[in-house]
């Protein structure tokens, strides 16, 4: 199998959902929104490259539309398995999903109707390469989605710039192993691409100060991965004193809002 320059998240399967997931509803009101933003019929047969867990497919999966997914994380893939087991009984029939390489897809041409990325396209170096994958697979007037979160008010609120201070401070700056949503954007511009933009979901967010230190205590994000250990160590008994002094009660509720945006590409 060809191997990008990815991020492979086979360590965050066990917690991927607690730390990513959707709050109750929010799931099935993307998937309504998916459904009308593409015309989804009957037919309409959809590709999810870097599927994960499930948590864009599985409510895709439960109406009945034909599925097939790749992801490069065995591990987040047998959790998706576990899921469709659990959740349905059986991998569904008209569902596929296999451990596979985004600049490699393993699909003929004019395969899809549609096809979907969310939260994949920064993880990756030739991410230029799997949206022409991407194009490669889909059937002519298909749709490409590119899908990504937004937190209109963040619930992280200072964490992320001190985090970030202090890295710096210790000589330490995270680089961004993809594109950024706005590197995606022109460069479907740029490839003659109809876009259109939809707000599929807003939602209020709310989460304990605790809660937050936590999941960069415990290395939940990604950007925290590359990392070293000896520098991971003192950054992290920096800010463990920074929250200890900014929130002396940690089990404070945080307010926030998030967004889940799409961007639909049509050539």
């Amino acid at each position: 199998m060809v191997q990008s320059h990815s991020v492979c998240f086979d360590r965050a399967a066990g917690f991927y959902d607690a730390t990513r997931g959707f709050p109750a509803g929010v799931d099935e009101e993307i998937a309504d929104a998916i459904v009308a933003a593409v015309g989804a019929t009957q037919d309409t047969h959809f590709l999810e490259v870097g599927i994960g867990t499930g948590r864009i497919a599985l409510p895709l999966i439960r109406r009945g539309y034909a599925y097939s997914g790749i992801d490069i994380s065995e591990q987040m893939l047998a959790e998706l398995r576990r899921k469709l087991r659990e959740r349905l009984g059986q991998i569904p029939p008209q569902v596929s999903v296999q451990m596979a390489d985004a600049t490699a897809l393993p699909f003929g041409e004019a395969c899809f109707d549609v096809a979907i990325t969310v939260h994949v396209l920064h993880l990756i170096r030739e991410w230029q390469q799997v949206i022409g994958e991407i194009r490669r697979v889909l059937r002519p007037g298909g749709v490409y989605l590119y899908g990504y979160g937004d937190r209109v008010v963040s619930a992280r609120g200072e964490f992320e710039p001190r985090w970030t201070e202090i890295l710096a401070e210790l000589g330490f700056a995270s680089q961004r192993v993809g594109a950024s949503t706005e590197e995606v954007e022109q460069y479907l511009q740029a490839e003659g691409a109809r876009l259109e933009r939809v707000v599929a979901a807003e939602w209020p967010t709310a989460i304990r100060a605790q809660a937050v230190f936590d999941w960069y205590a415990q290395r939940s994000y990604s950007a925290s991965w590359q990392i070293p250990e000896e520098i991971f160590t003192v950054a992290i008994r920096q800010f463990r004193e920074w929250f200890r002094d900014t929130y002396p009660d940690p089990q404070v509720t945080l307010l926030g809002e998030s967004q889940f945006q799409m961007l639909l590409a049509r050539w």
